[in-house]
């Protein structure tokens, strides 16, 4: 009982520590950035819209050739005389006239030069005539300097050691060097995303999520912060900000294939979701029940054909037909050697509907579909036995394709190796495999099998 309570106070003290730390880094961060979390988190949204309207924050800025920033030009008092305040000017009133300030680029230029040298001027009279000042103040400065200089070798040297730590896999241990390298250099992105990802990798996604937001609240354009938060998000179930992260990211790099694939992915989950809410919605529909128990017309080709032309003509929100021909497959008998001819109608009509050619908003619902009804499991048995030919084939790797839950399913059936390992003995399965290679997220897996690369690259 006393090793218990040791070991709660120790716990209670530790989480006291962090709370602490963490408010005085916020604290620190805010005054020396001159900006709130809210500001931030405004300015990203700026950021984001410029970006994806083509235009970086600064592009959108009018600066003159060779300058990187727009220029803004003071008298002595202080006031602004470029850019000119948008005030209704007086023609008449002379007093102003003496205050004109010209627009074109190269008179800008001048008297932007004339200003510096008007204040370096004046910067070489105070240091003539305060030596002894001016002196002190460099020295101090130079010192300053120099000692900044030896904090941030030695946290680099830290970091370094963290990450070897790291690497051996001996995650607390580079946590607490991580931590010792960032107590002297608490402004550094690299060290933030060094705690975030030994923080990932101990699934300790809330704390993750905390120094992500630190380092993006000082760099909004981390790309490996927000792909680290993003992946927070997602293990804590947030996939509306995990999204968002991403969907940021792959603004500020857009040729990072990694971001647009696990974006995809993110975006597919959902709009899965939100097909399944659609379809329990439409579970609760007392005549939509009905219409799903009526054997007749779940089973008659003929209907079944009517509802599918109609699908096909406007593929959004019928789901009691999607839902018939999902049914009809997964009630299917396993061993057939043929399809029925409403299954071979379902076939078809899904491969329409989930063809890349086609654009619609029932693809997500499709494979919720083919998940719940048990079509994915029989299309995996005659895919494996050769029923129904190449659009079982077809429709069997559409339909686990680009959703991540009907893959996970696949993948813990171990279809995909099961078929490398079947597929010289069955050559129908290369029907599969000419599908499956058209999603990028399995093209490694087929890549390392050259016979099969050699038979996809023949067909």
């Amino acid at each position: 009982q006393a090793a218990a309570h040791r070991k709660a106070e120790e716990t209670r003290k530790a989480a006291e520590k962090a709370e602490k730390e963490r408010t005085e880094w916020w604290e620190r961060a805010e005054l020396l950035t001159g900006r709130s979390r809210s500001d931030a988190n405004a300015a990203r949204q700026e950021r984001a819209a410029a970006l994806a309207s083509g235009r970086s924050r600064q592009g959108a800025n009018q600066s003159l050739p060779g300058n990187g920033e727009s220029i803004v030009i003071t008298g002595d008092d202080g006031a602004v005389l470029f850019p000119k305040p948008k005030t209704k000017a007086d023609a008449l009133d002379y007093s102003v006239w003496d205050k004109w300030v010209p627009d074109d680029p190269v008179s800008l230029e001048e008297m932007q030069r004339a200003k510096d040298k008007i204040e370096e001027d004046r910067n070489a009279e105070f240091e003539r005539a305060n030596p002894d000042f001016c002196r002190q103040f460099k020295d101090d400065q130079e010192k300053r300097e120099q000692q900044r200089g030896e904090k941030e070798r030695k946290a680099e040297r830290l970091r370094e050691k963290g990450n070897q730590l790291f690497r051996r896999k001996n995650l607390d241990a580079a946590l607490t060097v991580y931590f010792e390298s960032l107590k002297l250099v608490p402004w550094s992105c690299a060290t933030l995303g060094n705690i975030a990802q030994v923080y990932l990798k101990s699934e300790n996604y809330a704390k993750a999520r905390e120094f992500c937001d630190r380092a993006l609240f000082l760099d909004s354009d981390n790309v490996k912060a927000l792909w680290r938060r993003s992946r927070a998000c997602t293990a804590m179930g947030d996939l509306v900000n995990a999204a968002e992260d991403l969907g940021f990211a792959s603004l500020i790099d857009p040729a990072n294939q990694d971001v647009e694939r696990e974006l995809r992915a993110i975006r597919a989950e959902l709009t899965e979701a939100a097909a399944e809410s659609r379809i329990a919605e439409h579970r609760g529909n007392s005549s939509l029940t009905a219409e799903l128990r009526g054997n007749a017309s779940n089973q008659d080709p003929e209907h079944l054909a009517a509802a599918l032309e109609q699908v096909l003509r406007d593929p959004a929100g019928h789901i009691s037909v999607n839902q018939r021909m999902c049914e009809a497959i997964g009630k299917g008998h396993a061993n057939a050697k043929a399809l029925r001819v409403d299954q071979a109608l379902a076939v078809d009509g899904l491969n329409a509907l989930l063809s890349p050619e086609s654009e619609n908003e029932s693809r997500a619902q499709i494979r919720v579909l083919m998940r719940s009804t048990g079509a994915l499991e029989t299309l995996a048995i005659w895919a494996s036995n050769g029923c129904g030919g190449s659009p079982v084939q077809t429709l069997l790797a559409r339909g686990f394709a680009q959703s991540k839950r009907n893959t996970t399913m696949v993948r813990e059936a171990r279809l995909i190796e099961t078929a490398l390992e079947e597929w010289p003995a069955k050559p129908y399965l290369l029907d599969f495999f000419v599908e499956l290679s058209t999603f990028q997220e399995f093209q490694s897996e087929i890549a390392a099998a050259p016979q099969l690369v050699t038979a996809l690259g023949a067909a």
